[in-house]
């Protein structure tokens, strides 16, 4: 072998590595930033269930009123209608 084939083998190796670090270093970056976003959307998905807890509990408290109301005329009704 000469020296050029020799050099350009090692060449040829080491562009190789770096491309394959190239690569491996790519795939980390972007294996973190999918991480990153799955962590935001599972805080955003807690906060979402807390904030529909507390409106679903709302809306029973204010339909548990309405239907205290509603008990409340059916039954002024009934006592005007035996009167």
């Amino acid at each position: 072998m000469t020296q050029f084939e020799i050099f350009s083998v090692i060449i040829s190796i080491v562009g190789l590595v770096i491309l394959i670090i190239g690569f491996w270093i790519k795939n980390k970056t972007d294996v973190a930033q999918i991480q990153a976003q799955l962590i935001g959307l599972q805080n955003e998905l807690k906060e979402h269930k807390q904030e529909d807890a507390l409106r679903y509990e709302q809306m029973r408290t204010e339909n548990r009123q309405d239907h205290g109301k509603l008990f409340d005329k059916i039954e002024n009704i009934f006592k005007e209608l035996r009167k």
